[in-house]
């Protein structure tokens, strides 16, 4: 099936290549398009069978799946909520768990795609910003892919254990303030003439390839939740993963898989909420915060895209914002469930709860939310919410007293 890229501002058509500088004729952001007419419904209904591969080349801009870079990413686990959400009194309340893909998080399905045109354009540098996941990722990618390099510049809140993650994987990370991290990107992908491993939002080292990784997110749930969800629940920073997630229901819908397209809610910190606030506006691009401050760091970005906003306005969905105090409080709940997961990931439960309780989630509605990355990998935010343990006295009537102090009582009877 043909491929090609096309501006969301102006409307201008591209073949496949290195374009990371936004369009030519008017540096609008360019998205891969797809001739969807000459693909057979029964293909893309096979993705969704179950056991199906909720993968096809005909839906990703490369040509053989044997030629794509991958460390097996995707088919992570959608399982029902145990805990949150009967506390709801949701029945049908499910996380798709991307803590499970090769670096603890929803990345990978990206990075896939993005190193696997990096190869076959024939670069062998790499440079990216991040928070810590989608530059750990884009090391483990550019490593797989038998690239020479990937340069990952990181603002200083990133943790440690993410830097020698980075590094773990043959990356190089480097630490520098927020904004010196782009000027530093910008003049290594236009100067130096590396690859960019970034997102899609129009800009001077962006990336087209990365979005459409995230749709096989959106074929999954279907294929393993038999229908649509009602309701989709994730957390955003500049926007792509959700945007990408909306583009892969809308694929099922044009081939009449689901008959509707779920609701995307776009969840931020009450910190960092650009998109709640642009679309209190009705605006179609985003504004911009000074000063955007949240525990959840992996989506404390100051603006956003307008893919974004579409996937919010074309959905019906919201965009909603919840307090640092309550990312907190469900990460730990969350724990409840069998899942660690960092604060960015909680951000899409805590907006899920904020739904509900508002009155905006139906009780037989379909929902799920995304835990897009491991809480094991921001141990600073992890212990926050969780203690490190109580030290014993070597006695058993030590043991009885600290297991009393939790609720439980014990009576040990002697031996023999």
């Amino acid at each position: 099936m043909q491929t090609w890229l096309h501006c969301r501002c102006c409307g201008a058509e591209y073949e496949l290549g290195p374009y990371f500088q936004g369009c030519p004729a008017c540096e609008g952001a360019l998205e891969v398009a797809f001739e969807y007419g000459a693909l057979r419904p029964e293909v893309v209904r096979d993705l969704v069978q179950p056991g199906g591969p909720a993968r096809s080349a005909a839906l990703l801009p490369v040509e053989d799946l044997a030629d794509v870079v991958t460390l097996g990413e995707g088919n992570t686990p959608l399982i029902p909520s145990t805990a949150i959400g009967p506390s709801l009194d949701l029945e049908h309340c499910f996380f798709k768990n991307e803590t499970m893909n090769p670096t603890w998080g929803h990345k990978d399905r990206a990075q896939s795609l993005m190193l696997t045109k990096a190869r076959e354009f024939g670069y062998q540098h790499v440079a990216t910003t991040s928070t810590g996941n989608h530059g750990a990722s884009a090391a483990a990618y550019t490593t797989r892919a038998g690239l020479r390099a990937c340069v990952v510049l990181c603002p200083p809140e990133t943790a440690d254990l993410l830097l020698h993650l980075i590094d773990m994987y043959n990356g190089i990370p480097l630490v520098a303030d927020w904004a010196v991290r782009h000027e530093f990107l910008h003049s290594l992908v236009k100067d130096e003439g590396w690859y960019p491993a970034t997102g899609m939002r129009a800009g001077p080292a962006s990336n087209p390839y990365g979005v459409d990784g995230y749709k096989s997110i959106a074929y999954e749930i279907v294929r393993d939740l038999g229908r649509a969800p009602d309701q989709m629940f994730m957390a955003s920073a500049i926007g792509d993963s959700f945007y990408g997630v909306y583009k892969g229901f809308q694929e099922l819908l044009r081939y009449g898989v689901i008959d509707r397209l779920p609701r995307m809610n776009t969840c931020q910190p009450a910190g960092a909420n650009v998109l709640e606030q642009s679309v209190a506006s009705g605006l179609r691009e985003c504004i911009t915060l000074p000063n955007p401050q949240s525990v959840a760091i992996s989506v404390r970005e100051p603006t956003s895209g307008e893919h974004a906003l579409e996937a919010i306005y074309q959905s019906d969905g919201r965009a909603l914002s919840v307090p640092d105090e309550q990312i907190l409080e469900v990460m730990r709940a969350i724990g409840r469930e069998g899942l660690c997961v960092e604060p960015a990931s909680a951000v899409a439960v805590a907006g899920l709860i904020h739904a509900r309780q508002a009155g905006w989630v139906a009780d037989d509605e379909y929902v799920v939310a995304v835990p897009t990355s491991s809480g094991v990998k921001w141990p600073h935010e992890l212990s926050l919410v969780t203690s490190s343990g109580e030290r014993v006295q070597p006695t058993i009537a030590d043991l009885q007293r600290v297991l009393r102090d939790r609720g439980l009582d014990v009576t040990f009877q002697p031996v023999g």
